[in-house]
């Protein structure tokens, strides 16, 4: 049987997704209204007893007018935390029941709520993001399979570290890694050329060098270190550059990671939102768009293993 790529992949998808996901999903819309009806009714309420309360308190104390503002704020973050949990538990009761039937969207991936053992540490390891130091990190939606004997996972996620006078750095979005067939011993780090990314002295204590590659947008775009320079532009290739650029912009990420580490490579785009978030309560759960765009998403990265021919043994 021959190989299949992207484009047998994603008829294989969509097929599946219209003969056994969507029909399946159908049966859970009636909750999802209920749901949003439910939600909707308690969220009114409490803002109703909360402004009125809030009301009394500074009409009775003579600040009405000063805390008009301070009233407004209140009652719209109340409103929105009770929104967010009644969101936030269905989704969480919706995908335990859901996501091992959409994984059969996915031939030869797999669903859990959890990473692997020790995936924050493999994570600070890659030294993908700024500083090793962690405060904290959270993962969640782990999908994990092969694609043409190619193993990867996608892991969504937060991520914070620790900056040396200089706040704090935020990651939201998922962690992509692939097992890599080409041999390589170093590490090899690229992070966005801005503002909140521009110190990479953590870098340079680990002994990695900076790199200038002969494509200069992509210099101007990104900062690249690594522990060998020639081992890092064999890796860094024109058609390896196009591609990272194309799962940035599949994810709609203006700012995203790469490292190579320890046999694997990982991809890290920062995105605003859960890619994985399906099972919200205003929208249809039948509604094929987001499965779509989940699909393109993917589609990027399985095009970079195409692209550097993971399936095959390669030398250096």
């Amino acid at each position: 049987m021959s190989a299949k790529y992207v484009s047998d992949y994603k008829f294989e998808y969509l097929h599946n997704l219209r003969t056994v996901v969507i029909p399946y999903l159908k049966k859970y819309e009636t909750e999802r209204i209920g749901w949003l009806i439910l939600s909707s009714v308690i969220g009114a309420l409490i803002f109703g007893i909360a402004f009125g309360i809030l009301y009394w308190y500074f009409s009775k104390t003579g600040q009405l007018r000063a805390g008009i503002t301070k009233l407004a704020l209140w009652v719209a973050g109340g409103a929105f935390v009770v929104w967010k949990f009644f969101q936030s538990h269905f989704e969480y009761k919706l995908k335990g029941a859901v996501m091992p039937t959409l994984m059969e969207a996915l031939p030869g991936f797999e669903w859990d709520f959890e990473p692997e053992e020790d995936w924050e540490q493999k994570i600070l390891d890659t030294k993908i993001f700024p500083y090793a130091k962690k405060i904290k990190q959270y993962y969640f939606d782990n999908f994990v399979g092969y694609y043409r004997e190619v193993y990867m996972n996608f892991s969504s996620g937060y991520y914070q570290a620790a900056r040396f006078l200089s706040g704090q750095f935020e990651f939201n979005g998922p962690v992509i890694r692939i097992k890599m067939n080409k041999p390589f011993v170093g590490a090899t780090v690229l992070r966005p050329n801005d503002l909140k990314d521009k110190d990479c002295s953590d870098l340079k204590r680990a002994g990695l060098q900076k790199i200038e590659l002969e494509d200069m947008e992509f210099n101007k775009k990104f900062l690249i270190y690594s522990t060998d320079q020639i081992e890092a532009r064999y890796l860094l290739t024109t058609g390896f550059m196009e591609r990272f650029k194309n799962i940035a912009k599949a994810y709609k990420s203006s700012r995203i990671f790469c490292s190579f580490y320890d046999e694997y490579l990982y991809i890290a785009p920062y995105t605003k939102e859960d890619v994985f978030s399906l099972f919200g309560l205003t929208k249809p759960l039948t509604d094929i768009r987001p499965y779509n765009v989940i699909f393109e998403q993917v589609a990027s990265v399985l095009s970079m293993v195409d692209y550097l021919k993971l399936d095959q043994q390669l030398g250096l």
